[in-house]
């Protein structure tokens, strides 16, 4: 339903400002990946989501991994983007908490 009703938002806004081409979407694109799909009017199965969801998490680990400089700081980083994918992820917040409260090495990162 909530898809449909940003769908009928997104729609009413082209409508009423044609000239629009792009739309910013900032960390709410973090928080719902789908959301550029959403707003094109495309919808994803739920089937495909989580693998899609892993694929872009792979994406964002393996950049960090080789930008960064210590797994600490890979973790630190990764906290964040899991903190923005709970959403999708973990609705009910109860693996997030663990998350938050541990100190990472690569060891338990790779069990996750």
């Amino acid at each position: 339903m909530a898809t449909f009703l940003l769908w009928r938002t997104t729609k009413k806004v082209r409508d009423r400002f044609p000239d629009i081409q792009n739309y910013m979407l900032g960390r709410g694109a973090l928080r719902d990946p789908f959301l550029p799909s959403i707003l094109k009017g495309n919808d994803i199965p739920a089937e495909q989501k989580m693998d899609k969801i892993r694929e872009f998490h792979e994406a964002v680990f393996n950049h960090y991994k080789h930008k960064l400089s210590g797994d600490r700081h890979v973790c630190d980083k990764m906290k964040e983007f899991w903190m923005y994918m709970s959403f999708n992820i973990d609705p009910n917040g109860k693996h997030i908490k663990k998350i938050r409260k541990k100190s990472f090495s690569w060891r338990l990162l790779r069990r996750l």
